[in-house]
């Protein structure tokens, strides 16, 4: 199996589930561009993490350092770069 990083694109998880797109918005301080919060599907609250895209990949590091474990909404959650899924090749 391979994984590829995703330079410049975080995933943030540990969001409670009140949290929204304007409240990611705290992270402003960083060049963000965008920011889809993945939802439920049936209740539209939040899934608790979203991927996060930088405007360049220096940004998404300082980020990750300084956002990874802090409290945000009131929960902690965890900031990494980002990966593609993994699949196996057809070798």
């Amino acid at each position: 199996m391979i994984e590829t990083d995703c330079p410049g694109k975080l995933f943030i998880g540990g969001f409670n589930t009140e949290t929204n797109e304007k409240a990611l918005e705290a992270v402003g301080k960083y060049g963000i561009a965008e920011v889809p919060l993945m939802k439920d599907s049936e209740t539209k609250k939040s899934g608790g993490f979203a991927f996060v895209t930088f405007e360049n990949t220096a940004d998404a590091k300082d980020a990750a350092r300084d956002m990874n474990g802090k409290s945000f909404d009131g929960k902690s959650h965890k900031a990494e770069q980002a990966t593609e899924p993994p699949f196996e090749s057809g070798r």
